[in-house]
């Protein structure tokens, strides 16, 4: 929408394409970080089912 708006050389046409492809693998790779490091947390719970 940003690039038939705007155009392709503006550069809310750019961050439109180029934000999500960047934005995706940096959130899924702090998901796996936070799962990686959840066992060093003093208040998790190591059982996964609660009442």
């Amino acid at each position: 929408m940003a690039i038939g708006t705007f155009g392709v050389i503006s550069g809310q046409g750019f961050a439109g394409v180029v934000g999500p492809l960047v934005e995706v693998p940096v959130l899924v790779t702090l998901v796996y970080v936070s799962l990686a490091l959840r066992r060093w947390y003093p208040g998790f719970a190591t059982s996964a089912t609660t009442p």
